[in-house]
């Protein structure tokens, strides 16, 4: 149900040419409310600066919160005909992040899980955050 109104509100509230949205969705806590994340979609591909959150409360179905993520400025996203195989990224990305073992001991809300993790990160120490989806170092 929280699902649907979230999606109204969308409907009701823009007048856009959408073809392709992702949405993702998780439970709020502690409280029972309901963040819908809705993230458009060029070529198949998530734009990350352009998308929608709705929060709805989880008893009445009330919109509690709306934001608009999109950025100012319409532009044209480049085509993604010629980017580099995800192979050819991936494996750029592990040149510059190469992994690490690390002991990881989560915590949410302020409760941390039953023990620690072993488990293999990316070294964030190197400078470079980012693949070129169009070159391949």
């Amino acid at each position: 149900m929280c699902r649907f109104a979230a999606i109204e509100v969308l409907a009701v509230n823009l007048t856009l040419n959408i073809k392709n949205i992702y949405w993702n969705s998780s439970p709020g806590i502690p409280h029972p409310e309901y963040n819908f994340t809705f993230t458009c979609m060029h070529q198949g591909i998530l734009v990350s600066d352009r998308g929608y959150s709705v929060t709805v409360d989880g008893p009445t179905g009330g919109i509690t919160a709306f934001y608009d993520r999109n950025s100012s400025s319409s532009v044209t996203l480049p085509d993604s005909k010629n980017v580099v195989t995800t192979e050819a990224a991936k494996a750029e990305f592990l040149k510059s992040h190469p992994l690490r073992l690390v002991y990881l001991w989560p915590e949410y809300f302020g409760q941390k899980a039953p023990k620690p993790f072993l488990v293999y990160m990316p070294d964030y120490g190197a400078s470079m955050e980012y693949i070129d989806a169009f070159t391949v170092l």
